[in-house]
């Protein structure tokens, strides 16, 4: 080591000006930095490099995500196209794991439930069973509200239902005049018909046979 010079571990060499009393803390590098300066744009040129890196990762890791998501966006698709609703769901529910903020997969996901109720509508409109054919094509059209095929498949529900609720009042008001008509019958042919008669009264679909006492 010569006076007035010396060198750190790196293997940097550093010089005392002349006016320098001799302190470390007055020294210069022998690029002419001080030596506090060289220090701080170590420390900076460390921190950038760093921070680079956890970038570098950081996209590999959401470059990862995207594609695992994609694929399950993609298999999701293909079930679709199959008419298989419930596992297009299930994968749709699984890529959106990875693209939470995704809008389009989102619709994609609401298509297909919409689909799936759409058609436990249709099997239960096949039945007749109208309430629960209005509640499933009902819950379709939450999932998605712009589809013009949902409603007319709601109008011609209630259509049915409608018909089917004035046949059974219809029916039901016949039955009734029905019973009425024969009670009254019975009652006449009682206050009518000569003591030890056997009377029988016919009217279509309805027959009453009554011995009178």
């Amino acid at each position: 080591q010569v006076e007035g010079r010396w060198s750190d571990y790196d293997g940097s060499n550093y010089q005392c000006p002349p006016d320098c009393p001799g302190g470390a803390s007055e020294a210069s590098s022998s690029s002419g930095y001080p030596s506090a300066a060289y220090d701080g744009y170590s420390r900076l040129g460390e921190a950038v490099g760093q921070a680079f890196s956890q970038a570098i990762t950081n996209w590999a890791a959401a470059q990862a995500q995207y594609a695992q998501g994609y694929s399950f966006s993609n298999q999701g698709d293909q079930w679709l196209s199959r008419g298989n609703y419930e596992q297009a769901i299930a994968l749709y529910e699984q890529a959106l794991q990875f693209l939470p903020n995704d809008s389009l997969l989102l619709n994609k996901l609401n298509r297909a439930r919409a689909r799936l109720w759409n058609e436990k509508g249709l099997e239960y409109h096949r039945q007749g069973d109208w309430a629960n054919a209005l509640s499933a094509y009902r819950q379709a059209l939450v999932f998605d509200p712009a589809s013009r095929s949902l409603r007319q498949n709601i109008r011609k529900a209630e259509r049915k239902q409608m018909h089917e609720q004035l046949r059974q009042r219809e029916t039901e008001a016949m039955t009734r005049a029905a019973r009425e008509i024969m009670t009254r019958a019975e009652k006449s042919a009682d206050d009518l018909a000569p003591s030890g008669t056997n009377l029988e009264l016919k009217t279509p679909g309805l027959r009453i046979k009554k011995d009178i006492p």
